[in-house]
């Protein structure tokens, strides 16, 4: 505990950045669902559900990492001959729940919704074939940190955490690129035309 207090500003900036990753997580999910034909629409669908979930879980535990058990190490440390039992106690109580939340649930949530939305890459022509199957390791890692949590391997998980995050944010900046560029191609646009042009015709009673 005597880490926090020392270096708060690390600690609650740390937090703050692991916040913000678990966000943009879920958002680069659910621009994945508007992307993705409709034919994948359950998997899509089971995949931002477990996303949502894990972003909840993500941002309560860290969250409680951030400002109440930094508060009580903080205390701590200005009283630290009177600290009683029970507070330290409750401070690792908070440590354990908060981990168990964010690198265990989220990391296996997210893992699993990551999967669910590589499955649906692989099967279409949004990415190419590499790029989509480059999206499922870097799902298995978070599912591995998870894995790692649960047998109590935290320094495992940690570095587990930070590579996994490190590779969704870079695999989606490709996969962003990549889909923007499919999506701005004519021949996108010629089938965005003619989807257009079926609907109008099936709705004017031609079929």
């Amino acid at each position: 505990m005597q880490f926090v207090p020392e270096h708060l500003l690390l600690w609650r900036s740390s937090c703050l950045l692991v916040m913000l990753s678990s966000i943009s997580t879920l958002v680069f999910i659910l621009a994945m669902r508007e992307v993705l034909e409709e034919k994948y629409r359950f998997l899509v669908g089971v995949a931002v559900l477990f996303a949502v979930v894990a972003c909840g879980q993500d941002l309560s535990g860290i969250s409680r990492m951030m400002v109440l058990f930094a508060d009580i190490s903080l205390q701590g440390a200005l009283n630290a001959i009177s600290v009683p039992q029970s507070l330290v106690q409750f401070a690792w109580s908070i440590l354990n729940q908060s981990i168990t939340e964010s690198f265990m649930l989220a990391s296996f949530l997210y893992g699993m919704g990551g999967l669910c939305i590589s499955l649906c890459l692989t099967r279409t022509r949004i990415l190419e074939t590499r790029l989509a199957f480059a999206h499922l390791p870097v799902w298995m890692l978070m599912i591995a940190c998870s894995v790692t949590t649960f047998l109590g391997y935290l320094p495992v998980s940690v570095v587990l955490s930070f590579i996994a995050n490190l590779g969704i944010s870079i695999i989606s900046a490709i996969s962003g690129v990549a889909t923007d560029a499919v999506l701005k191609s004519p021949l996108a646009r010629d089938a965005d035309d003619i989807h257009k042009s079926l609907d109008e015709m099936e709705n004017s009673g031609f079929f």
